[in-house]
């Protein structure tokens, strides 16, 4: 690791370093299509992993509502509507 000294004198890392270094973006357009490609296959992963997520809680939702001891807890309430 590199070490250099910031304008207070204190040293630091160069991991610590707030800018980065150019980088030549690459010439080889495969290369962009390939991250692309390889970011909408994530996020569609993501996507059917939440809407398996969803389906489970609405289960989970629809066995509380259909409860015997929450329709009990709730009858035990009157509310009134003013």
């Amino acid at each position: 690791m590199s070490r250099y000294y910031s304008t207070e004198g204190q040293s630091q890392t160069s991991h610590q370093q707030q800018e980065q270094p150019y980088t030549r973006p690459s010439s080889d357009p495969r290369n962009f299509v390939k991250k692309f490609l390889d970011n909408i296959q994530e996020e569609m992963k993501k996507n059917k992993e939440l809407q398996e997520n969803r389906k489970q809680l609405e289960e989970h939702m629809r066995k509380l509502g259909d409860s015997e001891v929450l329709r009990k807890f709730v009858s035990s309430f009157n509310f009134t509507v003013s």
